[in-house]
């Protein structure tokens, strides 16, 4: 047995042929068509149109000929590809006078107290700052 004994004569291309062997011939303007006078003054809206559930992909289909998304550009390095954020490449201005992390050492952080304004400590450092100390006994003479 073949394949083709169990497919319908639907799918046969000598269907497909026989079908198109005819003359079609074209419908015309649609005044010249004879149609019924109950069906010529029927209007025939589209289905009411009823959200979907859940959030909208994108606001639009957008068309063949357009591009998809911008590709991301560092407003750093000048170069596409990722963001400021993510940068790693030295500033456009300044490509040679990036400091090496290998040989110069950090410069270590200033730390400005909020409290008296003294820069190298900060506020819950305060040596000013008044403070129960727990090591001291309570004065309850007061």
């Amino acid at each position: 047995m073949k394949f083709v004994d169990f497919s319908s004569d639907f799918y046969k291309t000598s269907t497909l042929l026989e079908s198109y062997s005819g003359v079609i011939f074209p419908v015309g303007h649609p005044s010249e068509w004879n149609t019924l006078g109950e069906v010529l003054f029927e209007v025939v809206l589209p289905p009411e149109w009823r959200a979907q559930a859940g959030r909208r992909r994108k606001n639009r289909v957008p068309s063949a000929g357009e591009h998809g998304r911008r590709s991301r550009y560092c407003t750093i390095c000048k170069k596409s590809g990722h963001n400021r954020q993510n940068c790693s490449n030295p500033p456009a201005d300044q490509q040679g006078n990036v400091p090496n992390p290998q040989t110069d050492p950090p410069q270590p952080r200033r730390c400005k107290c909020k409290s008296c304004g003294q820069e190298g400590h900060n506020k819950r450092m305060c040596p000013t700052r008044p403070y129960d100390d727990p090591t001291k006994p309570a004065n309850d003479d007061i």
